[in-house]
Order: C-alpha cells, then structure tokens, then sequence
C-alpha cells in the first residue's frame, strides 16, 4: 500500500505594506513559490490609517475601534490561504506603537507556525514578539535591501537610525537571514546573524519575454529607463548624454517609464538641448502588466546608478527584466547589477559620464555584431534566473526548518 506524503505545514509570512502593492515586489514573487511548493500561506500585510480599501464580505473582523478608512484588521479567506490585513495608527503615534498594536490585533488571529518569513526592516519589531511568544517556531528574514543608507527611502538622520536598530534586530534574531547579494550577505555575517544564505532577485522570463514577440523593426534607436524618478538611479546621465548621440544618430530616442521626485528636474533637463526635440518620452508610471508593450518599444535598457552605498549591497530586478526582454543592458560599473552584467556579457559598462555612455549607446546601435551578441547573452542570463531557480535556496531552508518543527 502506498504511503500518502504528508500536507504540507501552514506558514506565516509578514508583507507589510509591500505585500498589499501593486506591481512587481520580490515578495510576491516569493509567496507564489511558497505556494506552488504546497504550503499554506497566513499573509499579514499592513494599509495606512487613512487608506481606503474594500472590505472582503468573507469574514470581516473589527479590532479595538474602527479606522478612519475601515476596521483596524480584516481577515480574508483566499483559498488555502488566508490575508490579514491590520490598519496601523496614524504615524504621530509611532512606529512603535504601530508594531504593539499590530502584534494585539493579531495575536488571538494568529495560530503557532513552524515557519515565518518577512522581510523589510519595519516588520522586525512584530516579528520578534510572535517569536518570544512561540507563534512563529522558526524565523527566516528575507533580507532585500541596505535600509539605513537607502536614500530613495530613508527621511532624515533620525530615520536612518531607527531602521539601522530594526535592522540589526532582524539580523540578530532571526534563525537565517536570506540576502539578494553576497556582499550583503557578507555585512550580515559581520553583523552576527545565526547563518546566511544568498538568494539573489530573479526575472518571470514568460512575462517580460512578450516585449520579444511585440518587437518590431519599424522604430527608431530607443534606449529606455523603467523605474522610479530618483536622483540614485541616474537617468540624468542618459539624457545628457543624448545630444552627443544625436549628432551621429539623428533619430535616437530615449523612453522614460515611471515617475518619482526627479521627474520635473529631468524634464526641465530635457528641455536644455532644443535639437533633441521629442527625442525624450516621458510616459509616466505605467501598470505593470503594460512594461512588455513599453519595453517591445525598445532596443537598449538603462541601468545607469550612481555610486551609493546601498547600490553597492542590492541586487537589480530592473537589470534582469531588460534582459528577459531581449534587450542589452546599458548600465555604470556598480554593484552587483556590473558584475552580473561584466560576468554575462548581457551588455556594456561605462564610467558615469555622458561621453562614456554616448560613446557605448553608439557601439550598440551602430556595430550590429557586438549588439546581437550582448541580445544573446542577455536572454540566456534571464534564463538562468528565473525566480524558480533563484528562491531555491529559500525552498530547502524553509523545508528544513519546517521538518525540524514538525
């Protein structure tokens, strides 16, 4: 008689705000494999105050008192899973406060799990008590970002200090930490995490791959930039860059997607160079299932980021995104995005200067040998990390752990 294996163990894993956004977030991508290994997930994600969002009819909860959009946590069946959903208090009360009513919403909701996984710093606070309450059994932080020196994120010195504290608690009390890069793996050692494992960011290969079949032959030399507008990721070096291709390639054209607080500054930046005319497309945040459309518009992907520290540490989904595809990347020599674009031979590196960049866009549009051979290598990296591949050390940690457990 043939022995059933048993179901797997029900999860825990902590979202946050990230869980509950639109778009394209590591931890998404990280829940669906959860779930297609056979686990059943309990999703805690967090809304703001006054953020409005529907109340699901399936088993509606109401905390101490209402929010000012909604109850403070609803619960949501979603098949095997279930989402819960707690609305923190306004941010005058703190973030602390924040953390001890979540942990009180949640408690009596929450039953013990063998494993819990969160990631993001400002989680760390709720993930440490449902540890020393026994809840969560096994604690994995999925550690996906420098925070204290992110200076897209981080509002002030004493911002970047609190998270600077979070972060060290999530790196000191957690059973294994689960870094996007070596180097970040490296800093977590050094900051005296219990073990370490790297499990870089991947790509949905089938997803970006639509932008190769939506490919047509028919528009002009187009690099192009897909994220958010801040000073970090150097778009400005693109578009200072384009009146020098401009003047050997007449009808380049560089598409913008996104917005963020650089975008009248860059728009502004555009409008210095009157040969250029529309050459420089803003198109504004687009929904995610729209990049391939954005992207079959184009031939060469930017990645042109300023040297910041906590460039140095992350691990680049735009990058990989390009690649998947079809398009070479374009990018400056930091972090670990050069090194996987150095080592794949996905595309060109360049000092960030506009002669640098002018003159490598120029080698890529102009010399069709080295730009098929850059297209080429540029796929067969997207090929190789594919999220499946890349979150399979996170597969086998969580199954061990949960074997421990049982």
């Amino acid at each position: 008689m043939t022995r059933q294996a048993s179901p797997k163990p029900r999860l825990l894993i902590i979202g946050g705000t990230n869980l509950l956004q639109r778009g394209n977030h590591r931890i998404h991508h990280l829940v669906a494999h959860l779930r297609r290994w056979g686990y059943a997930l309990d999703l805690v994600g967090h809304v703001n105050y006054r953020e409005v969002r529907t109340q699901p009819a399936s088993e509606p909860v109401r905390g101490p008192r209402a929010g000012a959009a909604g109850p403070m946590l609803s619960v949501e069946a979603q098949g095997d899973d279930r989402l819960l959903v707690v609305r923190k208090p306004p941010a005058v009360a703190g973030r602390l406060a924040q953390d001890l009513l979540s942990y009180a919403l949640l408690r009596r909701r929450l039953s013990r799990y063998p494993v819990c996984v969160y990631g993001h710093p400002g989680n760390s606070v709720l993930a440490y008590l449902l540890q020393r309450a026994a809840v969560a059994l096994r604690v994995v932080y999925d550690d996906w970002d420098y925070f204290p020196v992110h200076s897209t994120t981080v509002r002030g010195r004493m911002d970047a200090r609190e998270l600077a504290w979070r972060e060290r608690l999530s790196v000191r009390q957690a059973d294994a930490v689960v870094s996007v890069s070596s180097v970040l793996a490296r800093l977590r050692e050094s900051q005296g995490a219990k073990r370490v494992l790297v499990a870089a960011n991947g790509v949905d290969g089938e997803f970006f791959g639509r932008a190769e079949s939506g490919r047509t032959a028919s528009h002009p030399p187009t690099l192009i930039f897909v994220g958010s507008l801040f000073r970090a990721w150097g778009v400005d070096l693109a578009i200072e860059s384009l009146p020098l291709i401009h003047r050997s390639l007449p009808t380049v054209r560089f598409l913008v997607v996104g917005s963020g607080p650089e975008e009248a500054a860059l728009r502004a930046l555009a409008r210095r160079s009157p040969s250029l005319g529309e050459a420089v497309e803003f198109q504004g945040r687009q929904d995610y299932i729209r990049l391939p459309d954005h992207l079959a518009r184009a031939d060469v992907g930017v990645v042109t980021y300023r040297d910041e520290e906590f460039v140095r540490y992350s691990s680049s989904l735009k990058a990989l995104e390009y690649m998947a595809a079809g398009l070479p990347v374009l990018g400056t020599r930091v972090g670990e995005t050069a090194r996987l674009v150095e080592e794949s031979g996905a595309g060109l590196l360049v000092d960030f200067s506009p002669e640098a960049f002018a003159a490598a866009a120029l080698r890529l549009f102009q010399d069709r040998r080295i730009y098929d051979g850059c297209r080429k290598s540029a796929r067969q990296c997207a090929a190789e990390h594919s999220w499946e591949r890349t979150l399979e050390p996170v597969r086998e940690l969580v199954g061990r752990f949960a074997a421990e457990t049982s």
